[in-house]
């Protein structure tokens, strides 16, 4: 199967494994948006990109190995090197939705819509429900971030950051869900709608039984 550009061929994939990628530092916003579908992506570190670019060493490529991960990165030349671990290349200016696209066609993945928004933006933990008097939500409360009392509650399983959901459709939580949606459908050719992270009705679906009344 043709993962990169410029003809070159990744190693396949495992049957029945979980597909898991890690981003060189070039490629934040694509790792952020594989994360909001909810696969399994972390990024190159700063000693990581440090280690690459000044002194030649690749520990992205060992910690690629190590946890199995798929190498995301816009260097052909890194791609070419013999010790590159099962690599994708993306374009240096990529349009995310297209890679993310890209992505997923190219390694088989179908988005389950229930993972859609399970994955912390930030750090890629497990995002898990947390009460009003949750240590996590109380630190942020005394950061300063203005958490809502009225409404259920999220938090990151490993950095801590709270997540709420908003109807307001200026917040960020209605940003995120919107950008989900689009993801997913760039991704699938399905529409679905997200409400309070859970997927309440499949827009393709309700259009065909309109039609078929």
């Amino acid at each position: 199967r043709r993962t990169l550009q410029d003809g070159l061929v990744a190693p396949p994939v495992e049957d029945g494994c979980d597909l898991k990628f890690i981003c060189d530092e070039s490629l934040n916003h694509l790792c952020r948006a594989l994360r909001t579908l909810g696969i399994d992506t972390t990024m190159e570190t700063k000693q990581e990109w440090e280690a690459r670019t000044q002194r030649r060493k690749f520990l992205v490529f060992e910690r690629a190995r190590s946890e199995r991960r798929i190498l995301l990165t816009t260097s052909s030349a890194a791609a070419r090197r013999r010790d590159c671990p099962r690599v994708h290349v993306v374009s240096p200016r990529p349009d995310i939705l297209a890679a993310v696209r890209d992505v997923c066609d190219a390694h088989g993945i179908n988005p389950d819509p229930d993972s859609v928004l399970t994955r912390c933006i930030k750090c890629n933990g497990s995002i898990e429900a947390a009460a009003q008097d949750d240590a996590r939500i109380v630190e942020a409360r005394e950061g300063g971030m203005g958490i809502p009392g009225d409404v259920e509650l999220f938090a990151c399983n490993r950095c801590g950051q709270p997540y709420w959901w908003s109807e307001e459709s200026s917040s960020s939580a209605a940003r995120a869900v919107a950008r989900a949606e689009e993801l997913y459908h760039t991704v699938t050719g399905r529409r679905v709608k997200l409400e309070n992270g859970d997927v309440v009705e499949d827009a393709d679906d309700e259009e065909e039984e309109a039609g078929g009344e």
